[in-house]
């Protein structure tokens, strides 16, 4: 799906059926609404708005020191301040709030100290209580990232082990996790009690099942869960609601109100989506929670994850971290500041980071050598139309001269590294990694860099911008 082209048709068949419902006998009647609804500046139709974002800076290290888990990767650096707030190894976990983009890793920001605090936990011999309470705004959402935690556990010889049973071998988990969800309309309450298509323990899921990818997925069953309460619940409010005043479920409390600290950590997902009479709710509940467990104000480590930080009237005259510090402060009933580092925000390269000395200028293709074929995929649209800018081919071989230029600019003592990294590569990453090179030395790509290094830009006003400095373009 390439963007640009997808607009500009639906812009033309949203057109044809205006022009095919209101038909004008006058001509100039005619004219004057077309010349309306194709006004750039007060017609009918807005946009598109291009948006390009940099990449996210990378750690200086990998952030081993704050946990006995292995980490296998290198984190963006809003994930390692994350970590530095919110581990518990050797440290007291400090309340955080992380405003980063979509796809910027903020599960990752709790996941692992979550994971690292409950390993801990169990190897001093507390294996029994919640550890840890993750909050998510709908179903959908908690069941995906409790098979993300699922799969983070289960791929871990730190988190999992391998055992036999009737011959077969099974991985078991050392860190439970629990999907707690689920309608409670009456008649439904106990619909999830059965074993049917529930799980007592974290389970993969074979290939040969589910007829793709193994699935990972976490403990389902409530009554499992009432009897040996997960270290990390996962769940929604409301359910978390039901919790605290169903009677039958005041087992999956006992640990915890016999000793109050082993709760450490309460996460709220999506932050943003708690406001309003729901962000009323939120916040009684999460004192009820503390009221229920004995937990003193300043105990808990509270956790807030959201790509908005919400705008209003006051904007100008107040600091959008402020005002997101007095939001989360007064949900939470914890006390946040900015002042102490309490907001994780985005941290993305630099323009003059990303660049690389430019080439000469290419020559650009025809518009008609653009244009995306009859059900292409943007990938094979990509691989077709690259060397018409003089771009790599693809494939590219192991010597191509943009993968040359990405080895030597590493530290000649780990270029052998490197190079032989790129090379156990498939074929579509490394010419992806040779058109990333080639793009970074390309004056157009630096200028269209430029043009949207502050935010988002009208396409027409990207077109006429970029026109003004390379005629080629007009």
């Amino acid at each position: 799906m390439l963007p640009a082209t997808l607009a500009h048709d639906v812009k033309k068949q949203v057109l044809h059926y205006l022009e095919a419902t209101f038909p004008m006998r006058d001509p100039q009647v005619e004219a004057a609404l077309g010349l309306f609804f194709q006004d750039p500046e007060k017609g009918l139709f807005k946009g598109p708005w291009l948006q390009l974002k940099r990449p996210f800076r990378l750690a200086s290290n990998s952030g081993g020191q704050f946990f006995e888990l292995h980490v296998p990767f290198t984190p963006f650096r809003h994930q390692w301040l994350s970590w530095q707030r919110l581990t518990s190894k050797q440290n007291v976990p400090k309340s955080t709030l992380v405003t980063t983009g979509t796809g910027s890793g903020k599960t990752e920001c709790f996941l692992y100290p979550l994971l690292d605090h409950c390993l801990r936990m169990k190897e001093s011999g507390k294996k029994n209580g919640i550890k840890a309470i993750v909050l998510y705004p709908m179903n959908a959402l908690a069941s995906d990232q409790a098979g993300r935690f699922a799969e983070e556990i289960l791929r871990s010889d730190q988190l999992s082990y391998d055992t036999n049973i009737n011959g077969k071998t099974i991985r078991k988990a050392h860190i439970r996790v629990g999907l707690y969800t689920g309608r409670m309309q009456p008649g439904q309450e106990d619909r999830s009690d059965s074993d049917n298509g529930t799980y007592r323990e974290l389970t993969i899921i074979s290939s040969e099942t589910t007829g793709g990818k193994p699935a990972y997925v976490a403990i389902t069953n409530r009554k499992e869960m009432q009897s040996h309460p997960p270290d990390i619940l996962l769940t929604n409010y409301k359910m978390l609601d039901y919790l605290l005043m169903r009677p039958k479920d005041q087992r999956i409390w006992e640990h915890n109100i016999k000793e109050p600290s082993l709760l450490q950590y309460l996460v709220l997902d999506e932050l943003h989506t708690y406001d309003g009479a729901q962000g009323a709710d939120v916040a009684c509940l999460i004192r009820r929670l503390k009221e229920h467990l004995g937990i003193a104000k300043g105990s808990l480590c509270v956790v807030g994850t959201s790509a908005t930080i919400a705008s209003g009237e006051e904007e100008g005259q107040t600091d959008p971290l402020d005002r997101l510090c007095d939001f989360a402060s007064s949900l939470f009933e914890e006390n946040l500041t900015p002042d102490d580092n309490g907001v994780v925000t985005e941290d993305r390269y630099r323009v003059e980071e990303i660049i690389r000395p430019s080439v000469e200028n290419t020559i650009l293709p025809s518009a008609n050598e653009c244009q995306p074929g009859h059900k292409e995929t943007s990938i094979d649209f990509a691989h077709r139309s690259s060397p018409y800018f003089e771009g790599p081919e693809f494939p590219v071989d192991d010597d191509n001269e943009w993968l040359q230029k990405l080895v030597e600019r590493q530290d000649v003592a780990d270029q052998s590294k490197y190079k032989l990294a790129i090379e156990k590569q498939d074929t579509n990453t490394k010419w992806g990694l040779a058109l990333g090179e080639w793009l970074r030395a390309q004056p157009l790509f630096h200028q269209l860099l430029q043009v949207t290094k502050d935010g988002v830009v009208l396409w027409n006003d990207l077109i006429k911008t970029l026109s003004r400095d390379d005629f080629d373009i007009r």
